[in-house]
């Protein structure tokens, strides 16, 4: 994991992400079935938004470190970040396990199990979790990359032509 970014940090972040998947989850739930994947989509790219413009800014206050060089660094970075996602993977499959206690219950006025959407929420947001460090993480090491390890991209955008209207 990179300095000032560990597990614990990557998890308390990815939280956020949860939150809005599961708004757009449960909005999905009260439409008709022609526009819920629609609406989990829209969900998704909302939650990546989300990410990238936190990664972003995360990128901006994490120190630039070089991305390793070994296959054991490699490794070890890997490990942290699976870590930290792998909490929301193993909620995906805690809320499957609890399907079956869900079923035996029998709750009255509820038709279906909320498993399935609790699931995508939490598998999705692990995912999301893998791209939030890709960014916060990445994108310091690009722009040393990219700039010689100088600026680390201060003043770049002055070289980007404005958008037109």
């Amino acid at each position: 994991m990179a300095p000032g970014f560990p597990t614990s940090r990557l998890l308390r972040e990815s939280a956020p992400v949860a939150v809005v998947l599961l708004f757009w989850v449960l909005l999905s739930s009260l439409l008709p079935d022609v526009v819920t994947d629609a609406v989990l989509l829209a969900g998704v790219v909302m939650a990546l938004l989300l990410v990238v413009v936190r990664g972003v800014a995360l990128a901006a206050a994490l120190p630039t470190v070089p991305a390793p060089d070994d296959t054991g660094a490699v490794l070890r970075e890997n490990v942290g970040v699976a870590l930290g996602a792998g909490v929301w993977f193993l909620a995906a499959l805690v809320v499957y396990a609890a399907e079956g206690l869900w079923n035996l219950l029998g709750i009255p006025g509820a038709f279906t199990t909320p498993a399935p959407g609790l699931a995508f929420v939490f598998s999705a947001t692990g995912v999301a979790t893998v791209v939030l460090y890709a960014v916060a993480v990445g994108l310091p090491r690009v722009r040393r990359a990219t700039d010689g390890g100088g600026s680390h991209g201060a003043g770049r955008d002055q070289d980007v032509a404005p958008v037109d209207d």
